[in-house]
């Protein structure tokens, strides 16, 4: 029975849509497989699975008014219809009979393009290192194309890095680095854990930012923070002390983190006498891929006597733009599990916190503004806004930092605590 056809049309609206991430749903389950969308005019976008039948892309380069169809279909050909396949099959058991001893199932990799999820449990450094690729899951377990099917200390070590059993298929080793290389490339977003420690987030195997939630004061942070350029424009103090230009106030403000000042009569917020921390119980999800990546974590807002006040589930998605925009989605859920709690009225109010760079602080040259037009302290501090943002020169390149308040957050639009001192909150 062949698969449905199914059409995506994006509108643009009233503005220019330049990395833009575009969600949709379907009403059937698609095949395991890696998808894309491609439109009329051969453009190709990569799509990613967040949830059961909903999917992700991001649209660039759509005009303002403009429209764009897509047609989903699928990324791998069926192998069986390559003539080109069968040949390459041929040449390489003339060159290797002893390939045809082996029986296994042959498999063109310069063809035939695994699933992320595939390429998220077996990392880029074991499949370079044993020359393995895997290729999909089968009812027995991993297919892996190998560069050589009798490594018994490759086949072990997949099988414990995956948790799974390996099922093993022949291909050409000249191709199969050209394929790891390409096929692990095409994750733009890439996460690794350093548990108990750290995640860290790259994209475009370039550092964007760690979440560090162990060995830490008081509570997690992101830090560094980088652009496109590689510059950090969040304050490096006081996790590097002594870098030149630094301000030195407020220690407890993080570089990029969650936090509150009075939850339930406790300071999750400063790091002084007394104060409340945040303990990260578990890492949840962490994916990798083409479109996003994104972890999920599981945490615990305690007081200094260490009692619970309530949980934090945390979802962070980092999206795979393309221009100098660098797009991260922030969902914080906090539950009064243990007890009632009452979220005092506070300055402090956080919840998602940053601590501007130094030289674009408006004490030293930068811009304060809002939704509204608002510029600087006097016009934005309390006010209620959409969003707010906090930019200026850094090294010559004109760089900022905007928190966009979500239409489903609690009270949105929110009010800001934003100082010219370089705080945003």
């Amino acid at each position: 029975m062949p698969s449905p056809v199914y059409k995506i049309s994006v509108l643009a609206g009233p503005h220019d849509r330049n990395d833009c991430p575009i969600r949709f749903s379907l009403p059937d389950e698609l095949p395991e497989d890696d998808w894309e969308l491609v439109s009329a005019e051969g453009i190709v976008r990569p799509i990613q699975e967040l949830s059961d039948r909903e999917f992700a892309f991001y649209e660039t380069d759509l005009p303002a008014a403009g429209i764009r169809i897509y047609t989903l279909r699928s990324c791998n050909p069926d192998m069986e219809s390559h003539e080109e396949c069968k040949e390459k099959w041929q040449a390489f058991t003339q060159r290797h009979p002893e390939a045809l001893k082996s029986r296994l199932p042959f498999v063109d990799v310069s063809r035939n393009r695994p699933s992320q999820m595939l390429l998220n449990i077996l990392p880029e450094a074991i499949a370079t290192r044993y020359r393995v690729l895997p290729l999909v899951y089968t009812a027995t377990g991993i297919l892996l194309a190998m560069a050589d099917v009798n490594d018994k200390a490759a086949i072990a070590e997949c099988q414990r890095v995956t948790g799974a059993s390996i099922c093993l298929a022949a291909c050409v080793p000249e191709d199969l680095d050209e394929a790891i290389r390409v096929c692990y490339s095409m994750r733009k977003i890439v996460l690794t854990h350093e548990a108990g420690h750290h995640i860290t987030i790259h994209q475009d195997k370039r550092l964007l930012t760690r979440y560090i939630y162990g060995d830490v004061p008081a509570r997690p942070y992101f830090y560094p923070l980088l652009s496109q350029q590689q510059i950090n424009v969040t304050r490096s103090f006081p996790m590097e002390p002594n870098v030149p230009g630094d301000t030195r106030d407020h220690p407890h403000h993080r570089s990029l983190w969650i936090a509150h000042g009075d939850v339930g009569g406790s300071d999750n917020w400063s790091e002084g006498p007394g104060h409340g921390c945040t303990t990260v119980k578990s890492v949840d999800l962490l994916e990798s891929g083409g479109v996003f990546g994104r972890f999920k974590t599981s945490a615990v807002w305690v007081r200094s006597d260490k009692s619970e006040v309530l949980t934090e589930q945390l979802a962070v998605t980092i999206w795979a733009t393309n221009g100098g925009v660098r797009l991260l989605d922030f969902d914080i859920r906090l539950t009064a599990e243990y007890e009632d709690v009452l979220f005092g009225d506070t300055k402090e109010g956080g919840i998602l916190s940053a601590r501007i760079a130094s030289p674009i602080e408006v004490d030293h040259g930068g811009t304060i503004e809002n939704s509204f037009g608002g510029i600087n302290e006097s016009e934005t501090w309390g006010k209620s806004a959409h969003w707010c943002d906090y930019s200026g020169l850094l090294q010559k390149h004109h760089i900022g930092l905007a928190i966009m308040d979500h239409p489903d957050s609690f009270r949105y639009p929110t009010y800001w605590h934003v100082r010219n001192y370089g705080l945003m909150t």
